[in-house]
């Protein structure tokens, strides 16, 4: 598993994220989750419709 790795400004050396940074960065891309998993639900109801004619 890779490490959540960024390098510090003042020194070279990395540093690991927070447990706090790593779980703001996921609530920012939760919306984009549930709009993607919606547009997939509404894709498939749409081609169940259009198959189930033929």
């Amino acid at each position: 598993m890779k490490a959540n790795l960024v390098t510090d400004s003042n020194k070279n050396t990395p540093i690991r994220k927070t447990r706090y940074e790593r779980q703001s960065k996921d609530d920012e891309l939760e919306p984009s989750k549930h709009l993607i998993a919606k547009i997939e639900r509404e894709r498939d109801y749409f081609h169940t419709c259009i198959y189930s004619q033929y």
